[in-house]
């Protein structure tokens, strides 16, 4: 994707966007917080034909970044949120160990650097340096995690009433410095309301609950907050009320989706909504004969002249041999997707998702951790029995941010 096409994506999205010098964070225009544009034409002559150019894009008006500078950063993250809610939003890498996670707000963000070790707010007349853009100090690819387009989400209460108590403004509308925000994109609750209205229809009575349970997982997997998610599904409700397919008035509404979403997040099945369409992709694919037979998971006689000496031998039990077959399978799988990947990003969810999907067997979390010593080495420590993989990263549930592992012992059972 060329710089021209990132920044018409950026403008899709609602963003403002500020055009930079190559591998700088300083803009390439002056007044830049007033001239940053959506505008197709303006990015078509600040970035065709210049796919050297960074990308910058304002802040403020409705949208902030929190900016996490390295592994302080993310230590200072980690104390500050302190458990509490932190909804899957845009994220990106920074190019220097850094993230940055956008969010939507309807109060005035001031910028402040340094608010915690590590920790800066971008809010009024502020920008960020995003992707496809070169980091100045080390020459590395700014990149998403999660792009804008996928949406922005709205900025936790506790967080905005913190910005509020440590900010000297008193307008909870956005600075006249430019005109507000208005993002059009799957975290404003209109479009999310025609989303779910799509894909989610009521054809004929009786269905509603079944239908609308599905409604509210999509939400809350996405990492939209409880409120958004009951707004929605109101307007959901509405829509098919008005349409005769749900029967129950929508004064009866809110009581029933705030019950359900109670009883959705208690059972903790969203944190496994991402993983379970993971692994469902993931079961599609079959292991080789080969492959089978050196994992015992067949009768036929491996083959173990490229393998590491001891492989069949040290898978003694089904779990031991599902977990390797759920290891190699995730990793053909990510391979196959981008076949230059070294380190294969994996969650244990995944892997439990896909034993429990190609076996029947629902694995327990001391099982799965169980599994991880025995097979799995960490930089302090090494695979107890036999190692089938060395996980290089460890994961951080705050910044949605997946384990990394590189196979080692199952390397020889991967496709040339």
């Amino acid at each position: 994707m060329t710089t021209y096409e990132s920044a018409l994506e950026y403008s899709q999205a609602g963003l403002r966007v500020v055009p930079c010098k190559p591998q700088s964070k300083e803009p390439l225009i002056n007044d830049w917080p007033k001239r940053a544009t959506t505008s197709p034409s303006q990015l078509r002559d600040w970035f065709e034909g210049h796919p050297e150019r960074n990308i910058g894009l304002l802040t403020g008006g409705g949208v902030f970044a929190v900016d996490v500078d390295e592994e302080q950063g993310v230590k200072s993250l980690n104390g500050f949120v302190r458990g509490r809610s932190w909804p899957h939003t845009a994220m990106a890498e920074t190019g220097n160990d850094g993230f940055h996670f956008l969010f939507r707000t309807n109060v005035q963000v001031p910028t402040q650097t340094g608010f915690r070790p590590g920790l800066d707010l971008r809010g009024e007349s502020a920008k960020i340096v995003v992707a496809p853009s070169v980091h100045p100090d080390t020459g590395t690819v700014y990149r998403w995690i999660s792009h804008p387009l996928d949406g922005i989400a709205i900025a936790p209460r506790w967080l905005q009433s913190w910005i509020v108590s440590e900010s000297t403004a008193t307008s909870n509308t956005p600075a006249s410095g430019g005109s507000p925000l208005v993002l059009n994109h799957s975290g404003d609750v209109e479009a999310l309301a025609a989303d779910v209205i799509e894909r989610f229809p009521v054809a004929q009575k009786g269905t509603r609950n079944a239908i609308m349970v599905k409604v509210l997982c999509s939400l809350l997997g996405r990492g939209q907050e409880a409120e958004v998610a009951a707004e929605v599904a109101i307007r959901w409700w509405q829509h098919f009320y008005d349409r005769g397919t749900i029967g129950t008035t929508p004064k009866e509404a809110a009581r029933t989706i705030e019950k359900s979403i109670k009883s959705i997040i208690k059972s903790g099945s969203l944190q496994r909504a991402v993983s379970r369409d993971h692994s469902a992709k993931v079961a599609e694919q079959s292991l080789s004969p080969q492959q089978s037979a050196a994992l015992g998971l067949s009768d036929q006689e491996a083959n173990t002249h490229s393998l590491h000496t001891g492989l069949t031998t040290s898978l003694r039990s089904d779990l031991d041999r599902w977990f390797a077959e759920a290891l190699l399978l995730h990793s053909q799988y990510e391979i196959s997707k981008e076949p230059t990947r070294e380190a294969i990003p994996f969650t244990s969810n995944q892997l439990r998702d896909l034993v429990e999907t190609r076996h029947g067997r629902k694995l327990k979390d001391p099982e799965i951790e169980r599994l991880k010593v025995k097979f799995v080495s960490r930089p302090d420590k090494p695979a107890n029995r036999y190692e089938l993989a060395e996980q290089t990263y460890t994961g951080s549930s705050y910044l949605r941010k997946p384990s990394e592992l590189r196979l080692t012992g199952l390397q020889g059972l991967l496709p040339p």
